[in-house]
Parts: structure tokens; C-alpha cells; sequence
């Protein structure tokens, strides 16, 4: 069994390492890539973790598919392209350290994950199916994601979503709204970000926002978030603790993790909102929510 099966973009973040000796910004390469940052967090909870990629047949793909075998995750998954170069993104920090991203990606590896490819045998033995809308800003990836996420959902696993919003990657804000809306059909863990919540619901306000994200047809919903640990059930926000109520849609925040969030709700999740992996209804006595600390350390 596979605890997280992950799909999305493994690439090469060469971040900010200071300047040479002639005055030239210099960037140290580092593996990267949303989903694979989850299944290392994965790993690193002692779980068993499988990734769905693509990587050019270069030097950096062949570096990034040693670094996840490394880590203990499944690399089975991974596609090597003859066609396509290993993506590679340049992270920049202006004067208050925010980063913004370019990419090397004409196309990149990560865009071309092909259907026809997937081992459908990585999703039917994961407990949760994870991945980011990185993958859905070009084809064949793009299909090939929603049709991975639409299988595990439809075969009852516990799916989680990432709307990752990384503007250069599309053509206009409006597209790339577009395009992170359509992994919400399929999704039961959605994280977002205060930049992201407004972008798909038009709202800046956490509980408004949250009231307004129905997805994927089942009560067994959780929206998470990427800052400091708050809920919302039924209207309510109860500080520093998340508490899973009758209403069973929560919004839940915390500073990193993803992985520890899929891992520690789901068990929780499953057993006080009465609802099975599969989706199906358990039959359950009334009782009170129960309640959980999260350490975000």
C-alpha cells in the first residue's frame, strides 16, 4: 500500500546563493517541484510515498530522479523525455525577500506527463491522491492530471489539491483562475494561500471565501490553507484548533506541511464525519467533534 501518490512537476529550483567574485548573481540548484516537496515530507513521516512526472533525459533529470529514490519515494512513475528539457525555475527575491519564479519550460518536461504512460497501479494502491495546478497550465499534462485526479476520486481516494499560483506560467490572470478551477471537482483537501483564496472565490475575507468553495459533490470536504492554524465550522472560528463539526467542510490554515495536514486529518477526518475512503457513509452515533492541535514546527 501506498500512503500519498503524487502528480506534478519535478524540477530544478536555482534559488538566490549571493554573488562571485565579479559582481555576478550566482544560484545554487536545488530539486524542486510542489509534489515532490509533499512526498519528501511524506517520507520524512515515515510513510510510503510514490510520484507521477516527467524529466528530460539530461543531467538534471537524471539528478532529480536519484534525489527521490534517495528520499524513499517511488520513482516508478517517472517519465524521461527525449523531447523535452528537465524544467528548471529561477526563484528572484526583491528588497522584502518575497520571491517571484522564471521558467525555463518551451517546453518543459513537466508539461508533457503523458495518460498513456501512468501506471494506473500507483493510484489504486495509494490511500490519497495528490496534486497541483502547475500541471494543468499546459497540455498534455493538463489532461493528463484531470484524468488522474477524476480515476483516484472516482475510485474513492482521498484526493488533495494544490493551487499553486505561479502567474508566469500562464498567459493572463484569467486564464490561470480558469485553469485552477478545474481541479476542484475532484478534490477533498484544497490548500490555498491568502493569494490564492481571492483569485477563486473573489473574496478576501477566510470565512466568506470559505463558504463559497463547494467541490466535488461529497460531504467528506476539507480546505486547507497555508497559514497560522485557524478553523472554520459551521460559522465558527475557534482560535489555534481545528474541530470537524456536522457541517464536515473545513477550512483549515497552517504555515507548511501539506503533507502532515493529509496525513494527520485523514484518519481523524474519516472517523468523526462518519465517512469511509471511499466515500460512503458509515453508520455513526452523534458526538462531539473531536479537537486537534497542530504544531506547526
Amino acid at each position: 500500500m501506498i500512503d500519498v501518490t503524487a502528480l506534478g512537476e519535478l524540477l530544478i529550483d536555482f534559488t538566490p546563493a549571493g554573488r562571485s567574485q565579479q559582481g555576478n548573481p550566482l544560484f545554487e540548484q536545488n530539486p524542486g517541484g510542489a509534489p515532490a516537496n509533499v512526498l519528501a515530507a511524506v517520507t520524512r513521516l515515515g510513510k510510503k510515498a510514490a510520484l507521477i512526472s516527467a524529466v528530460g533525459s539530461d543531467q538534471f533529470g537524471r539528478a532529480l530522479t536519484e534525489v527521490i529514490e534517495g528520499l524513499g519515494i517511488d520513482p516508478s512513475g517517472i517519465q524521461v523525455k527525449e523531447d523535452a528539457f528537465t524544467t528548471l525555475a529561477f526563484v528572484h527575491l526583491n528588497a522584502a525577500g518575497d520571491r517571484s519564479f522564471s521558467f525555463a519550460r518551451k517546453p518543459g518536461a513537466d508539461q508533457c506527463i503523458e495518460t498513456d504512460a501512468i501506471d494506473h497501479a500507483l493510484i489504486d494502491r495509494c490511500r490519497i491522491f495528490h496534486f497541483g495546478s502547475v500541471s494543468l497550465s499546459a497540455e498534455p499534462a493538463c489532461s493528463t492530471t484531470l484524468d488522474a485526479a477524476r480515476y483516484a476520486f472516482e475510485h474513492g481516494k482521498l484526493v488533495s489539491y494544490d493551487p499553486n499560483w505561479r502567474p508566469a506560467l500562464w498567459n493572463s490572470t484569467e486564464q490561470g483562475i480558469a485553469g485552477m478551477k478545474l481541479g476542484l471537482p475532484y478534490t477533498n483537501i484544497l490548500k490555498l494561500s491568502e493569494e490564492e483564496l481571492p483569485l477563486l472565490t473573489g473574496r478576501d475575507d477566510l470565512d466568506a471565501g470559505a463558504r463559497l468553495l463547494a467541490f466535488g459533490g461529497t460531504e467528506r470536504s476539507i480546505i486547507a490553507g497555508s497559514h497560522p492554524v485557524t478553523g472554520i465550522i459551521d460559522g465558527h472560528r475557534p482560535e489555534g484548533l481545528l474541530e470537524f463539526g456536522e457541517r464536515r467542510t473545513v477550512l483549515l490554515a497552517l504555515v507548511e506541511f501539506h503533507a502532515l495536514i493529509v496525513m494527520v486529518l485523514r484518519p481523524a477526518f474519516e472517523s468523526r464525519c462518519g465517512i469511509r475512503a471511499h466515500g460512503r457513509k458509515k453508520h455513526r452515533r452523534r458526538q462531539q467533534p473531536s479537537v486537534f492541535h497542530i504544531d506547526k514546527n
